[in-house]
């Protein structure tokens, strides 16, 4: 029950994040990121209480003990209504101190408060009536809880896309998240009344006593659990925020949102199994035995660990893609950064069980305080200069710290082992955990997702290696015979042999390697430029030789509103942190550069950008223009686009002039996310504002505007294709810096055949908003290549106008 009420939610949560994108915009989603992180902080008032009670009312309830069950509930009771008003009276302070938490925040401070209060509101209501939840879940009725909140769930998500669709209100939206859990908890209340009717009398006052300072004594361990537990799991997003903005850190929530979710469903699967394990370890005398399920069920984690690691890392960017759009994905070192992170929590659980079991939360206290506060400390020093990685790497850091030394306190605790035991089998663990995503790095980017049928077969064939590579490492292990002796019958036991499992593996990687030679004959040029490329292009074998090097950024619109924001205290354009960096390319370099920018966002609009430093625009316009891009984030053009792209394209136009002045404009732009049917174009083609004279195309061979599956397989191999019926010019784009790993790699690789027919020119590009210090030193590594390779730095519609 709890495995499919999970699955249900995650699909309705991820089909409402998507409409709340598409109708609410980042900025919200930016918020909502950040609330989460700050109520996840103030539900650290729980104390682990619940945890405590939880492990307490085990026995009153197998010997039906009702007046040790009233007498834990009532304290239960009477605890949370305390927490209830502290996690008030704690989250009107931290109101106070919103604008420093959300610096980018493009609402009023009132307005943030309003929402904070009203997401607040919903979280305290839980500590007046959830608890007696807890005595469902100890008395084996978790069935009865997760059925409740399914249902509660997917009605309020219905009414929260019917809210997303028709009247788009985050306030509003945010009203019905707070009812799901109040209604939830309501009938959730009324149920436990019925079951447990016991709970209407008043507990006895001694047993009450005797259990009230046991309990807390629990509980002082546990709270500085509950914090380490937080900072791990709860401080990337603010840390974001603050640092580097909340829409950032909105942009990792995509990704964290898909984690979260695939660690809660086996934290599900594995939760089922610790009161199983718990009564082998606790009832069995004999240590080594004791170990040897340990070690066994370490090896369950490991197992499900890797499996999840190997399928985030290579499916959760296509998922993001056309769940959230393009815009929105992070970098490949970002995903693989966010799946090592899951395997390490996955693998944690098992720790966090044995020290429930045995109680040992007293040891790591130290442990807890040292890494929860290197974590922060290290995510804060790295963060401005990675972004999103740095924080990453925090987390990982303080995972490590967790994982060797709980594994040193259970060998020293409970069964007296040397250290090395365990340290031996992490770092064991860990090879067999590289091995297998290099191997997949090797088969697997030749399955190109470049339709709905070669996407569906990489899904599958993801699935199937995640499954065989770490079993077939895994089962020469002492830990996977007896696993299969105890869960196998002896037909059963040759199926999951080591030789049958090898025999699979070997198939599997066949399959993936022959089907992947199918998708590239299928799909010619399949593949994402920015990433690595297996496909060589032989046909025409064109005599490479220099041609223009084009840089340009697209989603510009935050230069001009800190433009306007500091109009008095700027002497220069080049006082804005991105145009100066800019400006040192172009004096270091010669390179010029080209920037498509978004009428408006939620923050800002064109209309109302100064036009006091025009001059300087039109001074430096033979190095630096501006182009159309699209009227906001959220709008959509082509066959499904219901925006007026011609009014739009004009506006912005307009616009620019009288902020740039009338020559800084470029002629050949990049529309919003290469959507733009046949008809839209020529209207472009057309106007008499500037007309447009060129496209720029997809670097990751999707179909880009109206380009058929042929033209746009050509124009993807190949730099330049000319639309004969009209006379548009397609320029293919060949590198997106958020999707290039390494730099000097993928350098050497111009060298090679991959590369025939793409290097005449050579056209980069990123995003204003993922500009940080990494991407702005592969572009120099880049624009340094372009200089020494004799690249010219000239503008397409220069070239193409003297043609």
């Amino acid at each position: 029950m709890a495995l499919i009420g999970q699955v249900l939610q995650i699909f309705a949560g991820f089909f409402v994040r998507r409409l709340f994108l598409m109708h609410l915009g980042e900025n919200y989603l930016g918020y909502e990121s950040v609330f989460s992180n700050i109520l996840q902080m103030l539900n650290m008032a729980d104390l682990g209480i619940s945890v405590a009670v939880t492990a307490f009312l085990y026995r009153p309830l197998s010997e039906k003990n009702d007046d040790a069950v009233r007498a834990l509930m009532y304290l239960y009771k009477r605890i949370y209504q305390v927490i209830g008003v502290a996690v008030l009276l704690l989250g009107a302070g931290v109101s106070l101190i919103l604008p420093v938490l959300i610096p980018d925040a493009v609402c009023a401070v009132w307005e943030l408060r309003v929402y904070f209060y009203i997401a607040l509101a919903g979280t305290a209501s839980t500590y007046y009536l959830s608890y007696k939840r807890t005595l469902l879940l100890a008395d084996q009725k978790s069935y009865i809880v997760m059925m409740v909140d399914t249902l509660v769930f997917l009605g309020a998500s219905v009414c929260q896309a019917l809210l997303l669709l028709f009247y788009p209100s985050y306030p509003l939206y945010l009203v019905i998240a707070a009812g799901r859990n109040l209604i939830s908890n309501v009938i959730i209340t009324g149920r436990c009344n019925r079951i447990y009717p016991m709970l209407k009398n008043s507990p006895d006052k001694k047993t009450y006593d005797n259990y009230k300072m046991r309990v807390l004594t629990y509980v002082k361990d546990l709270f500085i659990a509950k914090i380490g537990g937080y900072i791990f799991n709860s401080t990337d997003n603010l840390i974001l925020s603050i640092v580097r903005g909340s829409v950032l850190a909105g942009y990792l929530s995509n990704y964290t949102m898909v984690t979260q979710q695939v660690n809660y469903v086996v934290a599900q699967i594995l939760y089922s199994v610790q009161g199983t394990y718990g009564n082998f370890v606790s009832e069995t005398t004999d240590n080594g035995h004791q170990r040897k399920m340990t070690d066994s069920y370490l090896l369950v984690h490991v197992f499900i660990g890797i499996f999840c690691m190997l399928c985030i890392l290579f499916l959760i960017q296509p998922f993001v893609q056309i769940f959230f759009g393009e815009q929105y994905l992070l970098e490949g070192t970002t995903v693989l950064m966010l799946s090592i992170n899951l395997m390490l929590t996955i693998i944690l659980q098992l720790p966090t069980q044995i020290f429930t079991i045995y109680r040992l939360y007293h040891y790591d206290r130290p442990i807890i305080i040292v890494s929860a506060a290197l974590n922060i400390v290290i995510s804060a020093l790295l963060v401005q200069r990675m972004g999103v990685n740095g924080v990453l790497i925090g987390t990982f850091i303080a995972s490590l710290i967790y994982l060797f030394s709980r594994f040193y306190i259970i060998a020293a605790r409970v069964y007296q082992i040397p250290y090395r035991h365990y340290v031996f089998k992490i770092f064991k663990y860990a090879l067999i955990a590289a091995i297998n995503v290099l191997i997949m790095y090797t088969v697997v980017p030749r399955i190109q997702p470049g339709t709905q049928r070669f996407m569906v077969l990489k899904m599958v064939i993801v699935g199937a290696l995640a499954v065989t590579l770490p079993s077939c490492f895994l089962a020469i292990t002492e830990e996977w015979t007896f696993i299969a002796d105890i869960m196998l019958s002896g037909k059963l036991k040759k199926i999951f042999s080591k030789w049958m499992v090898w025999t699979v593996t070997a198939g599997v990687i066949a399959a993936a390697l022959l089907l992947g030679e199918s998708s590239a004959r299928t799909r010619t040029g399949a593949g994402s430029k920015s990433m690595e490329r297996k496909d060589v292009y032989t046909d025409e074998q064109a005599e490479t030789q220099a041609g223009i090097f084009h840089l340009s950024f697209d989603d510009v619109i935050d230069m001009f509103w800190d433009l306007t924001e500091n109009e008095e205290a700027y002497e220069s354009i080049f006082e804005n942190e991105m145009l100066g960096w800019m400006k040192e390319l172009h004096d270091t370099y010669g390179v010029v550069i080209s920037c498509y920018v978004f009428y408006q966002n939620d923050n800002f609009c064109l209309e109302d950008c100064t036009t006091r430093f025009r001059r300087e625009f039109e001074e430096n316009a033979d190095w630096l223009r501006f182009g159309f891009h699209s009227l906001e984030p959220d709008a959509v053009y082509g066959a499904h686009g219901d925006s007026d792209i011609l009014e739009d394209y004009c506006k912005t136009i307009n616009c620019l002039k009288k902020i740039s002045g009338g020559v800084a404009q470029t002629s050949v732009i990049r529309l919003h996310c290469y959507q733009a049917d046949e008809s839209e174009v020529e209207v472009l083609m057309d106007n008499h504002l500037l007309p447009v004279t060129a496209l720029l195309c997809a670097d990751d061979g999707r179909q880009s505007y109206y380009l058929n599956d042929g033209k746009s397989a050509y124009i993807y191999c190949h730099d330049e294709y000319t639309d004969e019926k009209n006379g548009m010019r397609f320029i293919s784009t060949d590198i997106r810096i958020e999707h290039l790993g390494d730099v000097d790699k993928k350098i050497r690789e111009f060298q090679t055949d991959a590369w025939n027919n793409q290097l005449s020119d050579l056209v980069i590009f990123t995003h204003e908003w993922a500009l940080d210090d990494e991407i702005k030193e592969k572009v120099q590594k880049l624009c340094m290549y372009a200089k020494e390779k004799g690249y010219r730095f000239s503008f397409f519609e220069d070239i193409v106008g003297n043609e």
